[in-house]
C-alpha cells in the first residue's frame, strides 16, 4: 500500500496543480496566451536564427472613469536574433504590429518630406513621427511591412499613415519667399512644423525620437516663425 501511495502521489499532485491552474485562469490570461501563440507562429515565418516571445499581457482600457475593460489586443516584448522589440497582436483580426522597422520608416519619411520642401536635411535639425491609423500605438507599424523605405516611397501621403515632420532650419535654407500652402497640398493627413533660425545661429541638437520642445511651433501653413534674441517673430502667409 505504501509503495502504491508513493507511486500515485506525484500523479495526484500534478493533476491537482493542473486543475487549480485552470480554476484560477481568467479571460485576460487566456487571451494573453492566445496572443502569445499568434506572435510565436508569426516569428516562425521569419528568416532568423533565434526568436522568442518574452512576455504577453492583455491590454486593458478605461472606457469610463468607473470601468476598466480588456481590449482585443495582447502586447509584450519579443527577441529576434538578439534584438528586442515590442509587439501588439489583435486576437480578433490576427493583425500584428511591431516596433521593429519603425526607425527605418521614420528616417525614410523624414528624407522624403525634406526633399519635397526643398530642405537639405544635412543642414537642418529635425525628426519625423509616423502614426498608422489602425495601430494601437504611434510607435508601431504593421508587421507585414518588410521594406520600410520602399513602403514610405510608395505610400507617403496616401492616408495609410500620418507623417509629422518637425524641422529647425537656418534662415539661409529657407526657399526664396518662404513656403506656401501649395508645397504641402498633396500631403493628405501629414503635417510639417517648421522653425526658422536667424542666419548664423547654431542649430539645437535633437536626439532621435525626442520632441523639439519648442512651444511656438504651429501647423504648417506657409507662415514663418523666426527665433530671435527678443523671442519669436511671426510673419503670416501673404
Amino acid at each position: 500500500m505504501k509503495r502504491f501511495l508513493r507511486f500515485i502521489a506525484p500523479i495526484l499532485a500534478i493533476t491537482l496543480a493542473l486543475c487549480c491552474a485552470g480554476c484560477f485562469s481568467t479571460p485576460e490570461s487566456r487571451q494573453a496566451q492566445e496572443g502569445k501563440a499568434m506572435m510565436e507562429a508569426y516569428l516562425k515565418t521569419r528568416d532568423a536564427k533565434k526568436v522568442s516571445v518574452d512576455s504577453a499581457k492583455t491590454e486593458r482600457d478605461r472606457p469610463a472613469p468607473d470601468r476598466i475593460e480588456m481590449t482585443e489586443f495582447v502586447f509584450g516584448k519579443y527577441r529576434i536574433d538578439g534584438a528586442e522589440y515590442e509587439y501588439f497582436v489583435n486576437v480578433k483580426t490576427g493583425e500584428i504590429f511591431t516596433t521593429e522597422r519603425m526607425a527605418d520608416l521614420k528616417a525614410a519619411c523624414y528624407d522624403l518630406m525634406c526633399a519635397e520642401l526643398g530642405v537639405d536635411p544635412a543642414r537642418c535639425e529635425g525628426l519625423c513621427n509616423v502614426d498608422f491609423i489602425d495601430a494601437p500605438r504611434d510607435t508601431l507599424l504593421p508587421a507585414e511591412i518588410e521594406d520600410a523605405a520602399a513602403y514610405a516611397r510608395e505610400h507617403l501621403h496616401s492616408g495609410a499613415f500620418g507623417a509629422y515632420l518637425w524641422l529647425v532650419c537656418p534662415a539661409s535654407e529657407v526657399p526664396p519667399g518662404g513656403w506656401t500652402a501649395e508645397d504641402t497640398a498633396n500631403w493628405n493627413h501629414d503635417e510639417a512644423r517648421i522653425c526658422v533660425m536667424p542666419a548664423g545661429e547654431a542649430l539645437p541638437e535633437i536626439g532621435n525620437g525626442v520632441y523639439l520642445g519648442y512651444t511656438y511651433f504651429q501647423n504648417f501653413t506657409g507662415d514663418k516663425y523666426v527665433l530671435t534674441a527678443a523671442g519669436v517673430e511671426y510673419t503670416p502667409q501673404k
